[in-house]
């Protein structure tokens, strides 16, 4: 098997944290390196929790600090739904590894200049380490193969009326890589709220016995006790309690293309703070050859996701 060059950006986070155990179980995977950004809190505590994660899931792998605020805005968090230290109720032993000294941004263009091309990203927060990448390194764009991100939406947001929160976070690094030319693959909020798994999915995927299971049940019972699931938008209506993980379902759409279907369109992104900042502009219709465009999750599959998730956890059993 001729394994796929990745690096998983992300800022765990509870759901970051499902999602990268689900990828360190991929073995068609090789995570050449996890960046941390600052986002669900800061950088100190993603970048801790990056490693610890790391640790538990059996990666062993580069994992750098990113960026600690975003490029223009001020610094927040979403400390309020991930918890203090953002792992909800889990605490985790702390990783002997020690973090690489470089900036995340030189790592992640120090392995796509190694892989000749190939170097896939998968974007779990906020985009800031991308967008100091693209402006200090002009020619990263042509090197990454292809870039997926948990973020955006084509309706409603959830951090105001239209932002989703990692886009919002961050808009300005967010509008670099959508105008760099890097191919974007762009997971977005309806998608994943119309596919989540119902606490019966959850049931089932959860009855095997090993750590990987119990720490996803316990971060699983922290979400579910906040309410996160009862969601009420337009497309996602939904009385039951099982809440939605984004940044897992973003890795599952990498891990089996089959489950996602996607349509190509133009996105734009609203930079300005005010009521719409960090808004995706989603437009479907024909634009002419040179203007950017990027491939918009319309569907993922319920069941295949499920699929990819007890894949994950027989992956664990035994180990």
């Amino acid at each position: 098997m001729e394994k796929r060059p990745f690096i998983i950006d992300c800022d765990p986070g509870i759901d970051d944290a499902v999602a990268l155990f689900l990828a360190a179980s991929r073995e068609e995977f090789d995570i050449r390196a996890v960046t941390s950004v600052a986002g669900n809190v800061n950088i100190d505590l993603t970048t801790q929790n990056a490693l610890d994660l790391c640790r538990e899931a059996g990666l062993s792998t580069i994992v750098a600090r990113g960026a600690a605020a975003p490029m223009l805005y001020p610094a927040s968090d979403a400390s309020f739904a991930h918890g203090v230290r953002g792992l909800g109720t889990v605490t985790l032993p702390a990783s002997p590894q020690q973090e690489d000294p470089r900036h995340a941004w030189d790592v992640i263009y120090d392995e796509a200049a190694k892989a000749g091309g190939r170097l896939e990203i998968i974007a779990l927060g906020p985009l800031t380490n991308l967008g100091i990448l693209l402006t200090k390194y002009p020619d990263a764009a042509r090197l990454i193969a292809n870039l997926t991100i948990m973020g955006g939406s084509r309706i409603y947001g959830n951090q105001n009326a239209y932002g989703e929160y990692n886009l919002w976070a961050d808009p300005t690094a967010a509008d670099i890589v959508f105008r760099s030319g890097v191919p974007v693959d762009m997971v977005e909020l309806e998608t994943i709220f119309r596919a989540k798994l119902t606490s019966g999915d959850w049931g089932d995927l959860l009855a095997c016995d090993h750590r990987i299971a119990r720490l996803t049940g316990e971060i699983m019972r922290y979400k579910t006790e906040r309410g996160e699931g009862m969601q009420d938008l337009i497309t996602a209506k939904s009385d039951d309690p099982s809440p939605f993980l984004c940044d897992c379902m973003t890795v599952a759409c990498v891990a089996d293309p089959s489950i996602v279907t996607w349509k190509r369109c133009h996105v734009d992104i609203e930079t300005e703070d005010g009521p719409s900042r960090g808004r995706t502009l989603v437009d479907f219709s024909p634009r002419p050859s040179g203007f950017r465009s990027c491939r918009v999750s319309m569907e993922v599959s319920r069941e295949g996701f499920k699929r990819v998730m007890e894949e994950m956890f027989r992956f664990y059993e035994g180990k």
